[in-house]
């Protein structure tokens, strides 16, 4: 799954800057590998603001937007390999 975090690596450093990301970290299954199911799993975003960020619910909720809609192309992506490695 990391390889497919790397992947994603410049739309998720696109969306930072769009929204005032100082830090985004990803954590849990999608990030350890462990455990991850591309049907059931969600990927987990830690967010830090910069200062200078909108401080709007509607900056935010555009933030969550774009990340959810990034973490489906991740998990479409894992599934897709997973499919193409059954027999």
């Amino acid at each position: 799954m990391q390889a497919d975090i790397e992947a994603k690596r410049g739309a998720l450093a696109e969306i930072c800057r769009r929204y005032g990301v100082a830090r985004l970290e990803v954590f849990g299954s999608v990030a350890r590998g462990a455990r991850f199911d591309p049907n059931r799993s969600d990927a987990d975003f830690l967010v830090t603001f910069a200062p200078s960020a909108r401080n709007d619910l509607a900056a935010f909720s555009d933030l969550k937007d774009a990340l959810e809609k990034t973490s489906r192309a991740l998990r479409r992506s894992c599934r897709a390999r997973d499919d193409r490695n059954k027999p």
